[in-house]
């Protein structure tokens, strides 16, 4: 991990992102995509555990991980992290929006055995925020996990879950608990999501169904789609997406 001045970097020669969901300013150039913090909306706890936590990714030998390389302070204060700039076509959340769900369908089940490398490559990590615009599809359509500085890793718990998540887990009067599972519900919420337009709360056994005939690949889920509508208090263990749909109709 490359350590330097924030004041040495030099923004009039970087293109600022602005269409783009982030509470942080990001930045770009050929080489990396440049997150800085927003101190007034990031709490300066937060900040310090990533900069705690940030060197441990170092270890995590994944292709799909997008992990910081470079790290810009002001003193002691961590101002700025630099990660691998992608060329990419979209989150999967874009894709989903603009070509469709089948389209995008392959990458989401890449994403999910993604997902469970992630978990058990022996850093006892958790993304926590784990929704479809914290993945994106490069334009060789591989799939990248992004945003980490949030992860859990180790012996620290992730900083944020999704508000999907949130929200379903103060519905269903479940204590939240974050850790793998919380990712595996998140990633299955976030595609009820993506194919209903509405939070899972608001999905009706008929409207499931009626769409399952548009979308073939939902029967398949049908069960899981039951189990977390339906139990109350527990939080039920789901599986990954890959497990259930095998062999993918589109």
């Amino acid at each position: 991990m490359e350590k330097l001045e924030f004041n040495n970097l030099n923004l009039n020669k970087l293109q600022e992102l602005k269409d783009v969901l982030c509470s942080n300013k990001l930045y770009i150039d050929n080489e990396y995509l440049y997150k800085i913090f927003n101190l007034e909306n990031v709490d300066e706890s937060q900040v310090d555990e990533i900069k705690r936590k940030i060197s441990l990714f170092d270890s995590v030998n994944l292709d799909f991980l997008v992990t910081p390389e470079k790290c810009f302070y002001d003193g002691d204060t961590l101002k700025c992290v630099a990660s691998k700039f992608i060329k990419s076509s979209g989150t999967i959340n874009d894709l989903a929006i603009r070509k469709g769900v089948s389209y995008a369908l392959d990458n989401i089940i890449d994403a999910s055995k993604k997902l469970r490398k992630l978990h058990y490559c022996g850093k006892n990590i958790v993304v926590g925020d784990m929704h479809f615009d914290n993945i994106i599809v490069d334009d060789k359509n591989k799939v990248y996990f992004i945003d980490v500085e949030g992860y859990g890793i180790e012996d620290f718990k992730p900083t944020f879950i999704p508000n999907v998540t949130s929200g379903f887990y103060d519905w269903m009067n479940y204590r939240q608990k974050r850790d793998i599972n919380m990712d595996k519900v998140s990633f299955l919420l976030s595609l009820f999501g993506v194919v209903f337009e509405k939070n899972i709360m608001s999905i009706g056994e008929y409207a499931y169904d009626e769409k399952s005939e548009q979308l073939t690949f939902l029967k398949d889920l049908k069960e899981v789609f039951e189990d977390l509508k339906y139990t109350y208090h527990t939080v039920p263990d789901m599986p990954y997406l890959y497990e259930l749909l095998p062999k993918k109709v589109k």
